[in-house]
């Protein structure tokens, strides 16, 4: 009876590995190529780790938001009429897709030609607050200038100008006060986000994937200490490719563990007046 029979079939199935590996180094490399594949990728997973969840989460947060990194988004936005009406008795409406035109009143000069040679018109803008009736602007363009100065209050005054006569707005061409007016028609309207829009998205997506993924690949260092990937690395080693260098290794190792085999099956319980060679 054998001392100990655990290793003796230790032994044996390490003999037959070999000999398979001996036999057939071609079959054996191109399983090990599929291995060490796969292997790459999980360590390449274990290392990208940290970015691909943060990924997701902030992927989840901005469609939450209507928003979506990469891709053109179809958006829904408030729909509003600005209308445009001036002293001359022009009108002109519009339909706009945001609020950021405000409601205003402009007196203007009309276009003169100044000592630069340039065209020129002097514009002044008023806000219009909510106290403010719009519904009889025939009271507003009988104002004078002084008037709309003391009722209303001045945003801005500007000196604009013109090279060319062709650039000019016909409706400057005399003094004249222009209503500009946004009303919101409770309506919606559907349209594709702005290139723009959609970079600004994708660059803050990209930032705060940066910042959120490299900090949690700081703490999974710190709490894991790469325990996946240096595992992952080990058993890579273990799986490298045969060539005639390590074949002449594993012909050498496998004489030596055959020796060992017999010894121990000669000796019975235990081996006598020799030395397992290692």
């Amino acid at each position: 009876m054998i001392k100990d029979e655990d290793i003796l079939n230790k032994l044996k199935k390490e003999i037959e590995i070999i000999e398979d590996k001996i036999k057939n180094p071609n079959l054996y490399n191109k399983k090990n190529r599929v291995i060490r594949k796969a292997l790459k990728s999980a360590i390449m997973i274990d290392n990208f780790l940290p970015y691909i969840l943060s990924g997701v989460v902030l992927l989840s947060s901005y469609k939450s938001a209507g928003k979506t990194p990469f891709l053109i988004d179809t958006v829904t936005q408030k729909s509003y009429i600005e209308m445009i009406d001036t002293s001359n008795g022009d009108h002109f409406q519009y339909q706009i897709d945001s609020n950021e035109v405000f409601s205003s009143i402009e007196y203007s000069t009309g276009w003169r030609v100044n000592e630069y040679g340039l065209y020129e018109r002097i514009s002044t803008t008023y806000l219009i607050n909510e106290n403010i009736d719009l519904n009889n602007i025939d009271n507003i363009f009988k104002m004078s200038k002084g008037e709309l100065d003391s009722l209303f209050f001045i945003m801005e005054t500007q000196i604009i100008t013109e090279a060319y006569e062709e650039n000019l707005n016909p409706i400057y061409n005399e003094e004249v006060i222009v209503i500009n007016r946004v009303i919101n028609t409770n309506k919606t309207v559907d349209k594709e986000e702005s290139f723009e829009s959609n970079f600004l998205t994708t660059s803050s997506y990209l930032a705060i994937l940066f910042i959120v993924g490299t900090g949690l690949k700081g703490v999974k260092e710190v709490l894991y200490q790469e325990y996946i990937k240096n595992n992952l690395e080990v058993l890579l080693v273990n799986y490298q490719e045969l060539d005639e260098n390590t074949l002449e290794k594993l012909k050498k190792i496998l004489e030596l563990k055959k020796e060992n085999f017999s010894l121990l099956c000669e000796s019975g319980e235990e081996v006598h007046g020799k030395k397992l060679t290692r």
